[in-house]
């Protein structure tokens, strides 16, 4: 649901202003987020690749855009070598929490570097101690390392800030 407010209030801004390479850069990443629980379409996927290219037109180096490009070029080309140059030069923005955050978790843990990616991850979590999807990223790292009980700890404080947060909820279970 989230997402999909996100969704329209970027698109919303993207009509007020479409030169707006923020907002089209995210926007690019939330359409690109939805392929975790709605199957990967062919629209789905246009959408979210004009989106992020629109962004990287407007602002070459614009982080949330390379991170989305990155997320899918990995998703869909299985393109390691690339979505690995994509993230790097995300992460070298100014602003690339996102970038951080999609590196640790989209691509480090599934190529099981899972040390780094707790480390990244744990760093995105100080930068925003009250995003409880920050922590919930960390817990799940730290479940994947094998540390179940400093996992419980970061899901339970995941859910001190969201009781409903689903994927909190999902890695308690």
């Amino acid at each position: 649901e989230n997402i999909d407010q996100s969704i329209s209030h970027f698109e919303k801004a993207v009509a007020a202003d479409p030169n707006y390479a923020l907002a089209w850069g995210f926007l690019g990443w939330a359409r690109s987020s939805v392929f975790f629980w709605q199957p990967i379409s062919e629209p789905a996927t246009e959408a979210a690749i004009a989106a992020y290219e629109r962004a990287l037109e407007l602002e070459p180096e614009q982080s949330e855009a390379l991170a989305a490009k990155a997320w899918m070029t990995e998703l869909l080309q299985w393109d390691w070598e690339t979505a690995n140059d994509l993230y790097r030069q995300a992460m070298a923005s100014g602003e690339n929490t996102t970038a951080i955050f999609a590196y640790a978790m989209y691509y480090l843990a599934a190529i099981d570097q899972l040390p780094e990616a707790v480390r990244l991850a744990r760093l995105v979590e100080q930068r925003d101690p009250l995003h409880p999807a920050y922590k919930n990223i960390v817990a799940w790292l730290l479940l994947m390392s094998g540390d179940g009980d400093a996992a419980i700890l970061k899901f339970r404080e995941s859910l001190e800030l969201n009781p409903q947060h689903f994927f909190a909820l999902g890695g308690l279970i």
